[in-house]
């Protein structure tokens, strides 16, 4: 029973895409918005993402990033922090934090993206 769940995992944080895509359409059966249902996938899937490209870099190119990961987000989280104390004079961490993540998705799903297009070009070489 360990070992399913763990190819569960492995196989989703492989292929973080397909979780994507079953996570949009569960939240659609359940007759959320559009949009709604695209902000839940996001949220639910950037971690997969994220796991997915370390792990891509680790094996592809020896590659030890998780730090430079870790640093980067808080980074940009702090980024935001600033921009909202600066122009809004209000700050919201929430507001912070998904605004931080979902960039995060979307650099992770082009790295993904990047790195299995030169995976499969280094294969082929």
């Amino acid at each position: 029973m360990v070992d399913v769940i763990i190819y569960i995992i492995a196989f989703l944080t492989t292929v973080p895409f397909v979780l994507t895509a079953l996570i949009y359409y569960f939240f659609i059966k359940f007759h959320q918005p559009v949009w709604k249902a695209v902000h839940s996938a996001v949220n639910w899937t950037t971690l997969f993402y994220m796991i997915a490209v370390v792990l891509i870099l680790n094996m592809t190119f020896d590659l030890n990033v998780i730090g430079i990961v870790l640093v980067f987000y808080l980074f940009l989280l702090g980024l935001f922090i600033y921009l909202q104390w600066k122009f809004e004079t209000e700050v919201k961490i929430t507001k912070a934090f998904k605004l931080a993540w979902r960039i995060y998705f979307l650099l992770f799903l082009f790295l993904y993206i990047c790195l299995v297009i030169i995976g499969i070009i280094i294969e082929l070489i």
